[in-house]
């Protein structure tokens, strides 16, 4: 019996590992960040602590962030009064877009489970002229591998936090379908 009960271990950790035959997506490196540390914001809103390249190389403040976040999280209390209680933990990515590797897509925010969200922290510009340098935080050419579209130059500009209100609808009612009316309020 023990020589098999390790057969039958050996087999799975076998084939676990076969599941694997694509090469590495270079595309994972850009996951969602997942924060280790914690903030409050005046507001009340918890949000990843960072620390962000964004804040060190003086693109944004922590306050700033605090600032979009808070009022993003008042507009979205006045929009939908019945989900004031929303607050979910926010995790934040420096940048304009994260791969999510589960749906094989880049998104700007996702829930990620029980009163969490993934929220990129910047907004995302299209242009057909390349930015100037130090004009943004992060910039890429046409026709790279983080992109959706393939036109223009793509950088991160203001405002903060673009889908924060969006991923509390999610936390608030589900409906992974955006079928129900409340996304029009949006």
């Amino acid at each position: 019996m023990g020589r098999n009960c390790y057969l039958v271990l050996f087999i799975p950790t076998c084939l676990l590992g076969g599941c694997n035959d694509r090469e590495d997506d270079p595309r994972e490196a850009y996951g969602p960040h997942m924060a280790t540390a914690w903030r409050v914001t005046p507001g009340g809103a918890r949000r990843d602590a960072g620390p962000f390249g964004s804040v060190k190389a003086g693109f944004t403040t922590d306050e700033d962030i605090d600032a979009a976040i808070d009022a993003a999280r008042a507009d979205f209390a006045l929009k939908f009064p019945q989900y004031a209680w929303v607050n979910p933990m926010v995790h934040l990515t420096d940048d304009y877009v994260f791969f999510v590797d589960l749906a094989q897509a880049w998104a700007s925010g996702m829930n990620i489970g029980h009163n969490n969200i993934a929220v990129a922290l910047w907004s995302k510009v299209q242009t057909t002229e390349e930015p100037p340098d130090g004009s943004c935080w992060i910039k890429r050419p046409p026709g790279d591998r983080f992109v959706i579209y393939n036109w223009g130059w793509r950088s991160t500009v203001f405002p903060l936090a673009p889908a924060y209100q969006h991923e509390c609808l999610h936390v608030a009612i589900g409906d992974p379908t955006h079928s129900s009316p409340y996304w029009s309020k949006l």
